[in-house]
């Protein structure tokens, strides 16, 4: 979290409740911090962007955000080749989750979550972090 460029966090309230790893998260003073979170939290206000996701909508929001880095050619694919298994089906069930789906399931605008998606894909170092507090 210290070294990347783009930190994208889920229900993830460090301010409130993970104080060290907040502390650590405004040392990076060089990344891009996105939130998504339905609440707005103390770590929602520290975000550069931050995404108003409908309550449960987290893992449609990320298999969104996979559904476009595989359309748009932003995967690594000699390492998925190399190093993991099941990419097939993987490939084959984020293929429902449109930009245009996700956007229906998370109340999140189409253009964002293509950003969202971008930034992540063209970063050099990313960081996801999700919690349940």
């Amino acid at each position: 979290m210290e070294t990347a460029d783009l930190v994208l966090l889920i229900g993830a309230n460090l301010a409130d409740n993970h104080p060290i790893l907040c502390a650590r998260l405004e040392r990076n003073k060089n990344a891009t911090l996105i939130v998504a979170d339905p609440r707005v939290t103390k770590t929602a206000m520290l975000a550069d962007i931050y995404l108003p996701v409908k309550p449960r909508s987290d893992i449609a929001l990320l298999n969104g955000i996979a559904h476009i880095l595989i359309r748009d050619g932003l995967i690594n694919s000699g390492y998925i080749e190399r190093h993991t298994t099941g990419f097939d089906a993987l490939q084959k069930f984020v293929g429902k989750f449109t930009p245009e789906h996700v956007a229906g399931v998370t109340g999140l605008p189409i253009e964002m979550i293509e950003r969202v998606a971008m930034l992540y894909g063209r970063a050099k170092a990313a960081f996801i972090g999700w919690t349940m507090a």
